[in-house]
């Protein structure tokens, strides 16, 4: 029989850590730290049927249709466009306006929408077919196609490709990013955030989620991209500002208009880069060499 080996550093110390809430066996490598699904009882299949049939966003209890509408300015969409921003921000230096940038997984659309409505030359992959109408309509150059990367042959390559919360939902990590290195430049960058499974509040949260089938820690992220053609080039933990002395401060700042010194003071708000076992997620910015 087969030994197990971990799909980020390829050992075989793989110990069993529980049942998540669909009852599937979660995996844990002593040697890089990766927690996973096994993998065996899921088939791809029924992963793209969930997402290309809605039940994922019918089951997150979000009101995409709201969202749209408010322009992410409702309860909802707000939480959203806090996380635009902040990626935004903890990545821009590296984004030119002349750059094509792919965004995998575009989810509400809120990601695709900023980039397009600041002037980016953005396309996006969204397998729910509702969204990608809801997306479509709020586009001013911008496209989002229907359906899934592996179905994709673009022609020209992009410079950028943008996965944000998307690679944990994935049945095989390694095979995404051998897409996106098949349609991205020399040179280019894969732009990814994933929850933050160091932290043990955000690994339980995680496993808890039966849509997440990886759960992944710095140290797993550097196995998995190491035996690949990427140099990293960013690498962080992110934790929530959650001070509330922070928070009014913040909130004043805003409303008599000195966002330019909250800029300064938090670039990355709501969250913040930390050194502890205290994020709620990992951003990494990963170079094709």
């Amino acid at each position: 029989m087969n030994k197990l080996m971990c799909m980020a550093c390829g050992e075989e110390k793989i110990n069993k850590y529980g049942l998540n809430s669909n009852k599937l066996p979660v995996l844990y490598c002593k040697s890089c730290s990766l927690t996973f699904i096994q993998q065996e009882p899921i088939s791809n299949n029924q992963l793209r049927n969930r997402y290309q049939e809605g039940d994922f966003w019918d089951d997150a209890n979000y009101d995409l249709q709201k969202m749209h509408d408010s322009n992410f300015t409702d309860e909802q969409g707000k939480h959203f466009a806090l996380n635009w921003s902040s990626m935004f921000e903890y990545s821009k230096k590296y984004i030119l306006k002349n750059q094509k940038i792919l965004e995998i997984g575009v989810g509400t659309g809120v990601h695709m929408i900023m980039f397009d409505k600041h002037g980016y030359d953005i396309t996006g992959i969204e397998p729910d077919k509702r969204n990608t109408l809801l997306i479509n309509k709020k586009l001013i150059d911008g496209n989002c196609i229907n359906g899934f990367v592996e179905d994709q042959n673009f022609q020209n390559k992009f410079d950028i490709i943008w996965l944000y919360h998307v690679v944990e939902h994935i049945s095989n990590p390694k095979n995404l990013i051998e897409y996106c290195d098949k349609f991205l430049k020399n040179k280019g960058l894969i732009i990814i955030a994933v929850p933050d499974c160091d932290n043990p509040d955000s690994l339980k949260d995680s496993i808890d989620n039966p849509d997440h089938l990886w759960h992944f820690s710095k140290n797993s992220l550097k196995k998995l991209f190491s035996k690949m053609n990427y140099k990293i080039e960013e690498l962080d933990s992110m934790s929530s500002i959650k001070d509330l002395n922070k928070q009014r401060i913040h909130s004043r700042l805003e409303k008599n208009k000195f966002s330019f010194i909250n800029k300064k003071i938090w670039p990355y708000w709501p969250l913040k880069i930390t050194k502890n076992n205290d994020g709620y997620e990992i951003r990494i910015i990963l170079k094709k060499t």
